[in-house]
């Protein structure tokens, strides 16, 4: 969290000095050692663990929700969020419109992917899990770490008003 602070703030001066011709700040972010980053998880489910949370659970989907987030790799959003127009079964893809990054992205299904979904009654309002309408939204107030271009320019604007009050 320390480093994220501290890239904001590098930011901010690096455009009050190149945008806002305020050439006598100094950014202290590069005069200091930063804090290491925590080693990445790498952990996959073990045997059993995986039946064991669905049998912990009363979800009658749970089942091939888990199997299919282990077959794509998707993240819990980008599942809880899928439409049935994103599923092309015939091309074995799901495409996502807008990801994490704010970028669209293809997602190869395998052949248990597409068993998954083929055995999935297609409903009305065209949400494949029936999660749409419940599933969990971040808080606004939380930046995401790699927003979409809307979210970009609104939080460039939000910046430069923290700048400006900052000075």
């Amino acid at each position: 969290m320390v480093r994220l602070e501290l890239a904001l703030l590098s930011y901010l001066i690096t455009i009050a000095v190149k945008e806002w011709g305020m050439s006598g700040l100094v950014n202290p972010e590069m005069q200091i050692r930063k804090p290491k980053l925590p080693r990445g998880r790498e952990r996959r489910l073990l045997p059993g663990e995986l039946e064991r949370i669905i049998n912990a659970s009363e979800s009658p989907i749970l089942h091939e929700i888990g199997l299919f987030a282990l077959e794509t790799a998707m993240r819990r959003e980008e599942i809880a969020s899928m439409a049935w127009n994103m599923v092309d079964l015939k091309k074995r893809t799901v495409t996502l419109p807008e990801t994490k990054n704010g970028e669209k992205r293809i997602v190869p299904l395998s052949s248990e992917a597409v068993r998954i979904l083929s055995g999935l009654l297609r409903r009305l309002d065209n949400d494949v899990w029936g999660m749409r309408r419940i599933r969990s939204r971040k808080p606004s107030s939380v930046p995401s770490h790699a927003p979409g271009k809307s979210m970009r320019r609104n939080a460039k604007k939000r910046e430069r008003s923290r700048v400006r009050a900052f000075l």
